[in-house]
């Protein structure tokens, strides 16, 4: 097939999903409060684009978003070269960083409300906290990339080392930068309109999104608010796709899975285990001087923090594991949801991602729909699981599972067609089954491909879940504990939540690289 097969046939693909979205409303099989008919939602989204106050409120996200992310990069980037630049401080900050990386930045928006109220800044800061990550990164591991013999030939002519940064490393990792920032846009987008939804007042799409979920009938604007969100994705991620492929087309051989470069993340030094933790700990003991000195209210000392949440959460008979009867309300709940949103955005996402993966024209036909339904801001999809199972359990795994399985479906279908066709020529030759194939040669070169998508996929199921449970509605889980803790000014309760998030965080995603480099080795 050519590439303007493919284009007909994504057209096809997109005509076809929006026509049975129209046939399932008009013959009744869903209820129109549930599903509107495609054509009323896209009528009104368009109508939205004549609509000044509507676009007034686009143009505030997406100047929050614009702010957030320019303030993780500017951040990111001298601090990525600086850890690159130096590996020992790069691997003596690491446990700060494997610590505070996997923390739900929706789970921040209690304390940070309560800090900078519920204004731009906030918005602002919650976004930079979100956006920093992949664009740190990337940086340290592009900086790493740099081509070692330029370097030496360098300084063999004199030249210095800012000098060698500005000729040599800084272009080396250019591309490695713009792959990060890509990243780290969407997750700004994501954080944006998570915000919005959750303050529930003044202007933005998150915003209208919310003032619509509790409008009589609102469904059809909640649908044509997440068709603006999802198309605002698209077209920041396609102006950043179209601005890497043209300035960086020669490092486009060395991306990996999702369009990232296949090493992402830091740099792996020997670094002495205790020097590695001896930051974390010097942090810590700081912060705990710096608030026995002050007595701040906002910011307790972390010894005061580690003993409150022990005996909220884990101070109970040894007969329940030395969890307490509060941890029914607030950890396991919380857990048993994300475990089964992401097991069936895990499932669902292998099995028709390997799928449509084998075939060109399945990928051709469903590759608009996945594009869209991944570049859509997982919050501004809650509204519409509230309106279609109420508050509750379902709702919340169905928003996990639906907002997790992007990532898994796209990296196994991109895995599945990377497979090498002369190796499946050969399994055929041998006369192994389609089972056969699938198993001992699609399924192994995919894997790879398989698990980058179960780590963003990770990532989701821990952020929707906060979120979910930050909504009016929920009564318990570690996201209420968090709203309850902030209503009632607790903000020992909002630092031990915060704590045991960034543990579980820790935890799940040091789990979850321990499969894989069981199963598919370390990534060299």
């Amino acid at each position: 097939m050519t590439r303007r097969q493919d284009r007909l046939f994504g057209l096809v693909g997109a005509a076809a999903a929006f026509g049975v979205c129209e046939a399932l409303s008009r013959a009744g099989i869903v209820r129109r409060s549930y599903l509107p008919p495609a054509s009323d939602v896209l009528a009104r989204a368009v109508e939205l684009a004549g609509d000044r106050a509507f676009l007034d409120g686009i143009g505030v996200t997406l100047r929050a978003w614009a702010l957030g992310l320019g303030l993780a990069c500017a951040i990111a980037v001298p601090l990525g070269l600086l850890l690159g630049a130096v590996p020992v401080v790069e691997g003596a900050v690491r446990a700060v960083v494997e610590f505070l990386r996997p923390l739900p930045s929706v789970a921040l928006i209690p304390l940070v409300s309560l800090l900078l109220g519920s204004g731009t800044q906030t918005e602002v800061t919650l976004i930079a906290y979100a956006s920093l990550w992949p664009v740190l990164f990337n940086t340290v591991y592009g900086l790493g990339e740099t081509d070692p013999s330029a370097k030496d030939t360098l300084r063999a002519f004199g030249f210095g080392r800012l000098a060698v940064l500005w000729r040599v490393e800084l272009p080396g990792t250019a591309p490695f930068i713009a792959a990060g920032v890509r990243i780290s846009a969407g997750v700004a987008l994501i954080l944006a309109v998570a915000t919005e939804i959750l303050s529930g007042f003044g202007q933005g799409l998150g915003i209208f999104i919310a003032q619509a979920e509790t409008a009589t009938d609102g469904t059809r604007d909640v649908l044509a608010g997440v068709v603006w969100a999802g198309c605002l994705g698209l077209v920041v991620n396609g102006v950043l796709v179209a601005a890497e492929r043209r300035l960086f087309a020669w490092a486009r051989e060395r991306r990996g899975p999702e369009g990232q470069f296949t090493q992402e993340g830091t740099r792996r030094t020997a670094v002495p285990f205790l020097l590695r933790w001896s930051v974390l700990l010097g942090a810590v003991g700081c912060w705990q001087v710096a608030a026995r000195a002050r007595h701040s209210v906002y910011f307790p000392p972390p010894l005061r923090i580690v003993r409150h949440a022990r005996d909220l959460w884990f101070s109970g008979p040894a007969r329940r594991l030395f969890l307490t009867p509060a941890a029914d309300d607030t950890i396991l709940p919380s857990l048993g949801r994300m475990a089964a949103g992401f097991a069936l955005a895990a499932l669902a996402g292998i099995a028709l991602g390997v799928a449509v993966g084998r075939s060109r024209r399945a990928y051709a036909l469903c590759d608009p729909v996945l594009q869209f339904a991944r570049a859509v801001p997982p919050p501004a999809l809650v509204p519409v699981f509230v309106v279609v199972f109420d508050f509750g359990t379902p709702m919340q795994v169905a928003s996990i599972a639906f907002s997790a399985v992007w990532p898994v479906l796209i990296n196994s279908a991109e895995g599945a067609r990377a497979t090498d066709p002369l190796r499946l020529e050969v399994a055929s030759v041998l006369g192994l089954t389609a089972p056969e194939r699938l198993w001992f040669l699609i399924l192994p070169s995919a894997l790879p491909r398989i698990f980058a998508g179960l780590r963003l996929s990770l990532s989701l199921s821990l952020i929707l879940m906060v979120f979910s449970e930050l909504l009016p509605g929920s009564a318990d889980g570690i996201g209420f504990t968090l709203t309850d803790a902030q209503t009632r000014s607790d903000l020992l309760t909002v630092w031990a939540a915060l704590l045991l998030l960034g543990a579980l965080g820790f935890l799940l995603n040091s789990g979850l690289l321990a499969v894989e480099r069981r199963l598919v080795g370390p990534r060299t």
